[in-house]
């Protein structure tokens, strides 16, 4: 996603970005602009996701494709701030995360 939607990868990072955004998956703070992940959303919102795509290319709905891209498929002007700051933190691109700590609450 950070190297923007020109390509059909990214177009797919950035729908599922915002799509699990919406979920509230991983919620932004709006004072210090980081991220966090609600686990329990997440596997939900990833859940729904997954449905809905599956859903679209299954029943072969072109126009529902081009629906759910219009709908998600834009970088924000807030996730383009977001990106633009962490290339000025020269965090790099492949970023590999670690779940082993991670746990999930009920």
């Amino acid at each position: 996603m950070r190297f923007g939607g020109a390509d059909a990868h990214g177009r797919a990072n950035i729908v599922a970005f915002n799509f699990l955004q919406q979920a509230g998956a991983f919620p932004r703070d709006s004072t210090t602009g980081k991220y966090r992940v609600n686990v329990a959303k997440f596997q939900v919102g990833m859940n729904a996701l997954t449905e809905k795509m599956l859903m679209l290319q299954g029943n072969g709905d072109y126009d529902g494709v081009g629906a759910f891209q219009q709908e998600f498929g834009t970088i924000s002007a807030e996730l383009q701030r977001d990106l633009a700051r962490l290339k000025t933190k020269g965090i790099q691109v492949d970023v590999v995360f670690s779940f082993a700590s991670i746990t999930a609450t009920p």
